[in-house]
């Protein structure tokens, strides 16, 4: 806008100079000169302005992609550091952005496999856990957040129980334009949670076959203090 106003000028003083265009009468006489020199301080001002404002519109858009660029560092050294796997998806060009790098020790396979065909990992879900792996794979791609347990076998026929979340990622607009997820090996979890399942179901059945012995005692205990009676009351009669 500033640089059109000082267009405008210059094209006043092009009438000026043509005779096209007067001032009014109560105007004092401008010469030539005044009105170029005063074009070219406008002008010059522009200029000024137009160089300040682009130099601060690069310097915080500089800021910006180096503040990227330190976040996706970030993001990076914390993803490529973690035991669980993180991943995310870019809906709009329908592909895998981003794995890190546990995905092998994790799952077994290559990250490679993942990148060129992620619903390869359905392949090693238990049959079982399929129909619940397949609803949770549907609420990724509808961009909405879901979370499962799972058991998989590896391809070393390694099983194991993987914990997998998934939640969308949304733009400045609120938009969703992809989803992230993150698998956790939880083996170690669900094997300790068997084990004490297994303790308390063996406890529970030492309580009812103790429960079951006393019951037993007690109708025997019953029984002789009857017939202690019973021999008692028989003597008293006779004595």
């Amino acid at each position: 806008s500033i640089f059109f106003s000082a267009k405008s000028v210059i094209y006043v003083s092009v009438l000026f100079s043509l005779g096209e265009l007067s001032l009014p009468i109560f105007a004092p006489p401008i010469t030539y000169i005044d009105l170029l020199s005063g074009t070219l301080t406008l002008l010059w001002t522009a200029t000024i302005v137009i160089y300040i404002a682009s130099r601060h519109r690069d310097e915080i858009e500089a800021e910006r992609q180096t503040e990227l660029a330190l976040s996706e560092n970030r993001f990076r050294q914390m993803a490529e550091n973690i035991r669980e796997v993180f991943w995310t998806y870019d809906l709009a060009d329908d592909r895998v952005s981003y794995v890190s790098p546990a995905y092998d020790q994790v799952m077994g396979n290559s990250i490679s496999t993942f990148y060129k065909d992620p619903l390869s990992i359905l392949n090693m879900v238990h049959p079982d856990d399929l129909p619940l792996a397949e609803y949770a794979i549907r609420e990724f791609m509808g961009g909405n957040s879901v979370s499962i347990e799972a058991r998989i076998t590896r391809p070393d026929n390694n099983p194991l129980w993987v914990w997998a979340r998934g939640f969308p990622i949304s733009d400045d607009q609120n938009k969703v334009k992809g989803v992230a997820g993150i698998i956790s090996d939880i083996t170690e979890r669900k094997l300790a949670q068997e084990k004490i399942e297994e303790v308390n179901q063996t406890l529970e059945q030492r309580v009812q076959e103790r429960t079951k012995e006393l019951v037993i005692a007690n109708v025997a205990l019953d029984k002789a203090a009857r017939m202690k009676d019973e021999f008692l009351a028989g003597m008293s009669h006779e004595l």
